[in-house]
């Protein structure tokens, strides 16, 4: 039985993007790990090849997109809130790329406690 390779694409450049990596290096599955981070963070080229890195602005949704075509990720998670609250998730979606993480209407919970609170307030 052949095993698909799933191909993972993180944009992040925190910790918490370190930390996913590590989590899916853990795995016993095959895969194959790419990184879209505004810099060469030490932790993320430990765990994805050198040529897997795609350096950029992690909210700019077209540059993203661009990327993810490329590579033909089967998913991609969104690490750090930026790009969640510039509607990165929203682009990729719209081209078919499946994502973690919330659209930018959903991500506005987080972004804005003003919203959210008066939200809550209301129901």
């Amino acid at each position: 039985m052949t095993t698909k390779i799933t191909k993972a694409l993180l944009v992040g450049k925190d910790a918490r993007g370190d930390a996913v990596l590590e989590a899916w290096n853990k795995s016993p599955r095959p895969k194959e790990l790419y990184a879209f981070s505004e810099f060469n963070n030490p932790g993320f080229l430990k765990k994805v090849k050198d040529k897997y890195i795609q350096l950029g602005k992690t909210e700019n949704g077209e540059a993203v997109v661009e990327y993810a075509l490329s590579i033909k990720p089967d998913f991609v998670l969104i690490s750090p809130e930026e790009p969640l609250f510039a509607g990165v998730v929203d682009k990729l979606e719209s081209h078919g790329i499946p994502c973690v993480g919330p659209t930018k209407a959903f991500a506005r919970l987080e972004w804005s406690k003003s919203f959210t609170r008066e939200l809550l307030s209301k129901y």
